[in-house]
């Protein structure tokens, strides 16, 4: 079943430093998704946000939140009440620590995983019906390595090589929606 989407957000962290992180695996997404589809952007709603409107269709915004990925939330909510868009069309793209490099997974609500990011989208928005777009990017080596500071290291070479063919797929679905605003969201 086809879904609306008005609202695509990319959750990252801002900053030179954190640019290439695992935890921006959004950001990169989006940054590869830019360079055959550039966008004008605005900074409001804690972030910067651009408008993408084929004619006889409605707008679909692209939305980067620039508060910290723990803080996600509060833009999220901003820009959607602003532009009145209600949850079930928000769709939310994050890293997984469940998901190798170079795969990722759509759905629609669902539970958080310990993601900060995605916890900070629920306590604003109210609930977790929002749509989900997670990017592979894998979990550490050793058990013993502390998460945080995985999520915030980079990805290796061969990691790096994954995560972007899985992109190819996803730019792809990315221009559907900006295109069509809509998206095929699998068992819904």
């Amino acid at each position: 079943m086809s879904e609306r989407i008005s609202l695509l957000c990319f959750l990252g962290n801002p900053g030179k430093q954190y640019a290439a992180t695992r935890h921006n695996a959004a950001w990169l997404l989006l940054n590869a998704f830019e360079q055959e589809n550039p966008l004008t952007w605005q900074q409001k709603f804690k972030g910067k946000f651009a408008k993408h409107q084929v004619p006889g269709k409605n707008a679909v915004y692209f939305y980067t939140p620039h508060t910290f990925m723990n803080k996600s939330g509060e833009g999220v909510r901003e820009i959607s009440a602003f532009f009145s868009i209600p949850e079930k069309e928000i769709l939310v793209v994050y890293d997984e620590l469940d998901l190798v490099p170079g795969t990722w997974k759509a759905r629609r609500g669902g539970g958080l995983k310990g993601h900060n990011g995605l916890r900070s989208v629920q306590q604003h928005l109210g609930d977790n019906n929002f749509v989900r777009i997670a990017i592979g990017i894998g979990r550490p080596d050793h058990p013993s390595f502390p998460v945080q500071k995985w999520v915030l290291s980079t990805f290796r070479e061969d990691e790096k090589a994954d995560l972007f063919r899985g992109f190819d797929d996803l730019i792809g679905l990315l221009r559907s929606i900006a295109d069509q605003g809509v998206m095929i969201i699998p068992g819904s």
